[in-house]
């Protein structure tokens, strides 16, 4: 059997899973799946932490920011991160993505 017809049913399989388990759902709650829990318009923000508001963020990409392209590549740069007043780091992950299967 060719793979594209082994992947093409098992798209399909999932398809059909997940389209009994979303008619299961709404046809033994149809009242609770179609109506609002709670009015969050009238509820109150949560507060923003200070640290937070007054922050300086700064994202990093670790391959592509330091020499070494690691967290040591990062954490030798502390210094002049922090002259230009940056107070948080928000570090972008470093895994590498899966392919995507091909329909070849």
């Amino acid at each position: 059997m060719p793979a594209s017809s082994c992947l093409f049913r098992r798209l399909l399989l999932r398809l059909l899973i997940w389209t009994l388990a979303c008619w299961l759902t709404l046809s033994c709650c149809p009242a609770r799946s179609l109506t609002v829990q709670r009015n969050v318009s009238t509820e109150t923000a949560r507060r923003i932490p200070s640290w937070l508001r007054e922050g300086v963020i700064y994202e990093i990409f670790p391959r592509a920011f330091s020499r070494r392209g690691d967290l040591n590549g990062v954490a030798s740069r502390l210094d002049d991160l922090k002259n230009l007043g940056v107070t948080i780091l928000w570090l972008t992950g470093d895994r590498a993505q899966p392919r995507a299967p091909s329909l070849d």
